[in-house]
């Protein structure tokens, strides 16, 4: 099951590129007509993929991480700067990276592709809940209230959190 799995995701990779490389999704999502044009090193495709990554570390230590395993470049070149993946990413509509239409690409792609297991003919989903600490400040303890008081004295409002975790069973026996 993790070798179709692996098929899975790489179809579904695929797919994202090809709309990340289709020129009316380009134009739908840049903030201006000539924006991504041109064949540049920072495409759309790129800077969206690099985006999505989640950066963790430095701009300029991420695009050599990028360009060495995606693009198989030698890192001693200075392919490009964090400043020009800064003026790229500012020419990218804030909406594609809201998710909401990505999401509902993948989602509508998962479903339709997917021969989604189920228990039971039910879709298996998990709810779970905690508290999180909260910086104490006089907006968050107005709205959150004080939890406790610190060995120091300060007021810690506490949040409660849920999250919902969507259950895959990769085998075809039911419990």
């Amino acid at each position: 099951m993790a070798r179709d799995l692996k098929k899975y995701h790489a179809k579904l990779f695929k797919k994202l590129s090809k709309l990340l490389e289709d020129r009316a999704f380009i134009e739908e999502y840049s903030t201006k007509d000539k924006a991504f044009s041109r064949e540049r090193i920072l495409s759309f495709k790129t800077v969206t993929l690099l985006i999505l990554q989640l950066l963790k570390s430095s701009l300029k230590t991420e695009l050599k991480k990028f360009h060495t395993t995606v693009f198989r470049k030698d890192e001693i070149v200075n392919w490009d700067s964090a400043s020009a993946l800064c003026q790229a990413r500012q020419k990218i509509k804030h909406q594609l990276f809201m998710f909401i239409d990505l999401y509902k690409l993948m989602s509508r792609y998962f479903y339709r592709n997917t021969g989604v297991n189920r228990w039971f003919h039910f879709r298996l989903l998990a709810v779970d809940g905690s508290e999180i600490n909260l910086p104490s400040s006089k907006e968050l303890l107005r709205d959150y209230g004080c939890h406790h008081i610190n060995s120091i004295g300060t007021q810690i409002p506490q949040a409660r959190i849920s999250y919902l975790i969507c259950l895959y069973f990769f085998y075809d026996q039911q419990f």
